[in-house]
C-alpha cells in the first residue's frame, strides 16, 4: 500500500487519480493507468446481450451491425470523447469475454471473503 500513497503524513492532503485501464488515454497523459501495478487491472466495458437461446445467424447480423456503427467516425469519435474505445467483438469473443470476466470477479470475491448483505 505504501506504493500508492507515497510520501504523504496525517496532516497533509492526498489525491490520486488513476486511470482503471490497461493503458492510459491520449485525452489524459498525465494520468497513469493503474495496471502499471502488477496483477491489477479492471476496465469498464459495455456490451450488448440478447435473450436466451437466440438464434446465432441474427445474433452475427446484430454484432456486424453494431461493429459497423462504431466504425463510424463521428460515433466512434463520440465514443472517444466519454472516454471508451469503441471495439465491436463477434458473439463468441463476446461470449468467451463475459465468461472470463465472470471468473476472474468470482475469484476476487471469494478470496475477498465478500458476502452479500
Amino acid at each position: 500500500m505504501n506504493d500508492l500513497q507515497g510520501e504523504c503524513d496525517d496532516q497533509s492532503p492526498a489525491f490520486s487519480l488513476w486511470l482503471l485501464g490497461r493503458s492510459s488515454v491520449p485525452e489524459l497523459p498525465d494520468v497513469p493507468a493503474i495496471s502499471m501495478f502488477p496483477g491489477f487491472s479492471s476496465t469498464a466495458w459495455l456490451a450488448m446481450v440478447g435473450p436466451p437461446k437466440m438464434q446465432r445467424t441474427l445474433a452475427e447480423k446484430i454484432s456486424l451491425t453494431v461493429a459497423e456503427a462504431l466504425r463510424a467516425p463521428d460515433v466512434a469519435q463520440r465514443f472517444r470523447d466519454l472516454s471508451f474505445k469503441p471495439v465491436g467483438t463477434s458473439p463468441a469473443e463476446t461470449a468467451a469475454f463475459l465468461k472470463q470476466e465472470t471468473e476472474r470477479w468470482r475469484n476476487v470475491i471469494v478470496a475477498g471473503g465478500i458476502k452479500p448483505r
